[in-house]
């Protein structure tokens, strides 16, 4: 399912990207889609003791006491399993993040890098 979701809000993302004048959604579309695509890559988990379904079954087994979030309880997870690409991932969640809730007025170099972005984690989680 996560593939699948990251491939529709990735045809999102580049369809806003094409029609212009919608960086903010652009930079919120791209996260969403590098979101599911490391979903998809990283689960199901397997770890010594346990396997991990999905996410949610991740965050509900580790996260129980609501110590983080479930985006920085997935920023966790990034870093942890496929850290070539958190660094990635985190600065698209923060630009999502600017995007969405301080300045909707993204300028086309951080749309830009949003784009790389996420077509960087793409090829490591869907090759």
């Amino acid at each position: 399912m996560s593939l699948q979701h990251a491939q529709h809000n990735h045809a999102l993302c580049q369809i806003i990207e094409a029609n212009g004048g919608y960086n903010d959604w652009v930079c919120t579309t791209a996260f969403y889609a590098a979101m599911h695509y490391v979903y998809a890559k990283i689960f199901p988990l397997t770890k010594p003791t346990i396997i991990y379904l999905d996410f949610n079954h991740y965050y509900r087994e580790k996260h129980s006491r609501k110590d983080l979030s479930k985006h920085e309880a997935t920023v966790s997870l990034v870093s942890a399993e496929l850290y070539p690409i958190h660094g990635k991932y985190r600065h698209l969640m923060n630009t999502s993040f600017t995007a969405r809730y301080f300045k909707y007025n993204i300028q086309d170099a951080v749309k830009n890098q949003a784009l790389e972005n996420l077509r960087d984690i793409e090829a490591v989680c869907n090759p």
